[in-house]
């Protein structure tokens, strides 16, 4: 090791930094008129340039951390007393973008050195630095189309995407000569995601570490370029899915997660079957009347779904998915489908039911209740029921059509077992008016419980009658093959 090189790196690193900062600090000074976030930003991609002094002056991981670790102080000092007026932002005192930047440079270089990955530094600090500088430079100028509720904006997020992939592509036709499509394309996704998502400038530490994870993995795992790309779409997605409203944030969160890990325990069948179960239960709740406006008023839950929803409804496909991977028994392939389609059947009956003329009727006694109460069963919702098993159901209707009738049975007994348990246990309250509804309060008031268990709302219910539907429809596979 030449320590004399490592030094010049250490100390070219910290002149290069401080005279950006120096040069950006002097010109807003001078220009008073022009924005602070203009400023902040030529600043973020600026200083990213730095990872090519470390890359061809520093050997050594010791040297190379030394000025990310000089920055994390500067960053800190300077956002308390805000000695850097040009870097830090004015009118968002909780974000920790400046100090993420640094610590993420840290931890990106310490990783690209022990792993002796130099492309991870380089790749994931660019894409930082201009990937993410110029979706905001792009955004504030040209942004007319907000994301939600967020500050991010489509033009915006289009402009990391973009420059992620030019940036990339770059790199490997430079170094490699070829082009890895899947891989740029991946990579853009996930980096635009974490990107879009991301607040408080916690982008700064997720988009290297995302990249630096991806690159990791590519480089160690043999011919994995297929379940990176294929993630990426999952992402993609759940992420248009988000964007539609469908989801919160931390639903769509946590559906990929769930995702991934059903596509690498079992394959992509089950998460096609997924994907058609978030597609049609998203379009059957389109269809609206004045019955089915009233009924939701009476529902605990919007219709947007939380990540208690996605859980109450998927976990029960994420278990059977990893002990399929270490029993690969049908049984548990079969109950699987099953337990998507009870979800599906029961979301189907839900929303068609609705929709019908006449007032449902309770699956006990079979007397007339409010449209939308837990327990009512209507003969559109029973033919909801049906579909909704079936289109789960036709996913394998190809490759294992001996299982596509017991999966649409199963799906409905499992939405009768859900209408069962909701007239049965779950939690309902009163209003004064005499109203029975599913939530907890009213007109600010918290209401008088009418039936039912204390905790167990409709997000229980669904995952007892998945659980219990999907289990007898194992044992008695299991039983009869």
């Amino acid at each position: 090791m030449d320590i004399t090189r490592e030094i010049i790196g250490v100390l070219l690193s910290l002149l290069y930094v401080f005279a950006v900062l120096l040069i950006t600090e002097t010109y807003a000074k001078k220009k008073k008129n022009i924005k602070k976030e203009n400023t902040r930003k030529t600043i973020h991609i600026l200083i990213s340039h730095y990872v090519f002094i470390v890359y061809f002056f520093n050997s050594s991981v010791w040297f190379a951390v030394i000025p990310s670790l000089l920055f994390i102080v500067v960053n800190t000092l300077s956002r308390k007393y805000n000695l850097i007026k040009s870097m830090e932002r004015s009118d968002n005192n909780d974000s920790l973008g400046t100090i993420w930047y640094s610590v993420s440079a840290t931890l990106v270089v310490v990783c690209a050195y022990l792993l002796n990955i130099k492309e991870i530094l380089l790749i994931s600090m660019l894409i930082l630095g201009y990937g993410d500088g110029m979706a905001a430079l792009i955004g504030i100028k040209y942004g007319k189309h907000k994301i939600l509720t967020s500050t991010k904006t489509f033009e915006g997020t289009l402009t990391m995407f973009c420059a992620t992939a030019i940036l990339y592509s770059a790199y490997q036709y430079i170094i490699y000569e070829k082009f890895e499509l899947r891989l740029i394309l991946s990579i853009c996704i996930l980096a635009t995601f974490c990107e879009c998502i991301a607040k408080k400038g916690l982008d700064n530490l997720l988009i290297p570490i995302t990249i630096s994870l991806i690159l990791t993995y590519y480089h160690f795992v043999s011919d994995c370029v297929a379940t990176i790309f294929i993630i990426s779409i999952i992402v993609l997605f759940i992420f248009i899915v988000w964007i539609i409203g469908a989801l919160t944030l931390s639903a769509c969160i946590m559906t990929i997660l769930m995702m991934t890990l059903v596509y690498l325990s079992v394959g992509i069948v089950p998460l096609i079957g997924i994907v058609v179960f978030l597609i049609f239960s998203s379009i059957i709740s389109i269809p609206s009347n004045v019955s089915k406006n009233n009924a939701r008023q009476l529902h605990k839950r919007s219709g947007v779904r939380s990540c208690i929803q996605v859980l109450a409804n998927g976990s029960v496909t994420v278990i059977l998915s990893i002990i399929f991977y270490f029993t690969k028994l049908d049984a548990v392939w079969f109950g699987i489908f099953v337990s998507l389609a009870v979800a599906s059947s029961d979301t189907f009956s839900s929303e068609i039911g609705m929709l019908s003329k006449k007032t449902p009727v309770s699956i006990l006694t079979f007397k007339r209740i409010n449209t939308g109460l837990s327990g009512g069963i209507t003969f559109l919702g029973i033919l909801g029921s049906f579909i909704g098993a079936a289109v789960v159901g036709s996913v394998i209707l190809s490759s294992r059509i001996e299982m596509f009738m017991g999966i649409v049975i199963f799906g409905v007994i499992g939405s009768i077992i859900d209408s069962i348990i909701g007239a049965t246990l779950q939690i309902k309250y009163i209003t004064l008016e005499g109203v029975i509804t599913e939530k907890e309060f009213y007109n600010e008031e918290k209401l008088k419980v009418y039936s039912g268990i204390t905790w167990m709302n409709n997000d229980y219910v669904n995952f007892i009658s998945i659980l219990l539907t999907t289990f007898l429809s194992i044992f008695i596979y299991q039983l009869f093959s």
